[in-house]
């Protein structure tokens, strides 16, 4: 699809009445978010996509989210950052600065969401996620494929450490309840690998601001400063500080991420598990020269 789809916003008293949404069941929704991606002591921001089935129709889920009970009577937690229709129209929900609450449990997690998981805390803090209308067995429109291609590729765009590594289907994070979740996945990453290439920056060249590095397995670094290092929510001297290593202290890197310069190095390593920057600088293992 080249040409933008059609876009409602749940926002919106209009939109959210098409899709047979009042006001209060509007707010209702919205309401089941992680606000400003911050739970238990942890800051995430998008560094992935979920895709999902509905299982069902838009209106269904919107409903089942405003309106929906659980066995014991409390009202249900889901929602998601957009749901697209088989019209191939998009209806944004979720804000993208907050969390969605799509994901649910982890159970007999696979591969395909390891680094999400590896990144600490709920697995909605760090993901935007899209909610396909119909059903696992159901034959996919082109027309809403193609829209599901657009609102990824846009996303890549606008966040653009997100690769096509980044994308994973729910039954990844819960392969018991959610077995058929997310198949139509390889379709969206064959078309996606097509029109977005995004090689990762090769070690000892110059990276794009926010790029990533992935390693083949974690790595054991050790802090050398004598002072100790700052370790930091993202690679920049004005994130927050979230803990302090002294030197000495060792952790596991599972890459790195091209930010801000330090001293002219600005390769800050990714903690393996908890997703915290830590200056390479500072480190028993200085990346590689540049050419």
């Amino acid at each position: 699809m080249s040409t933008v789809p059609i876009i409602y916003d749940i926002a919106n008293d209009h939109h959210a009445a098409h899709f047979g949404i009042q006001p209060a069941e509007r707010e209702r929704i919205l309401a089941k978010r992680f606000t400003n991606r911050a739970y238990a002591g942890v800051q995430g921001r998008p560094e992935h996509i979920g895709l999902h089935i509905q299982d069902g129709t838009t209106w269904g889920s919107l409903d089942w989210w405003a309106n929906g009970r659980d066995r014991d009577g409390n009202p249900i937690n889901a929602s998601s950052t957009v749901l697209v229709q088989k019209d191939g129209s998009v209806l944004r929900c979720i804000p993208e600065q907050h969390g969605p609450w799509t994901n649910g449990d982890v159970k007999a997690p696979t591969a395909e969401s390891a680094t999400l998981r590896a990144r600490g805390g709920n697995p909605n803090l760090w993901c935007l996620t899209l909610e396909a209308e119909g059903r696992p067995w159901d034959a996919m429109p082109e027309v809403q494929l193609a829209a599901i291609v657009w609102v990824c590729r846009d996303w890549m765009t606008r966040y653009p450490w997100i690769g096509l590594d980044d994308l994973f289907p729910h039954r990844s994070i819960n392969s018991v309840d959610r077995a058929n979740c997310g198949l139509y996945l390889p379709a969206v990453k064959s078309r996606l690998a097509g029109t977005r290439p995004t090689p990762a920056p090769t070690p000892g060249a110059q990276g794009t601001f926010g790029s990533i590095v992935r390693f083949s397995k974690p790595t054991r670094v050790t802090v050398m400063a004598p002072a100790g290092v700052n370790v930091r929510q993202w690679g920049e001297l004005d994130a927050a500080i979230m803990r302090a290593y002294p030197a000495g202290h060792s952790f596991f890197a599972d890459g790195y991420v091209y930010g801000e310069a330090v001293a002219g190095e600005d390769r800050w390593y990714i903690e393996t598990g908890r997703g915290y920057r830590i200056w390479s600088g500072a480190t028993d293992k200085p990346l590689l020269p540049r050419r």
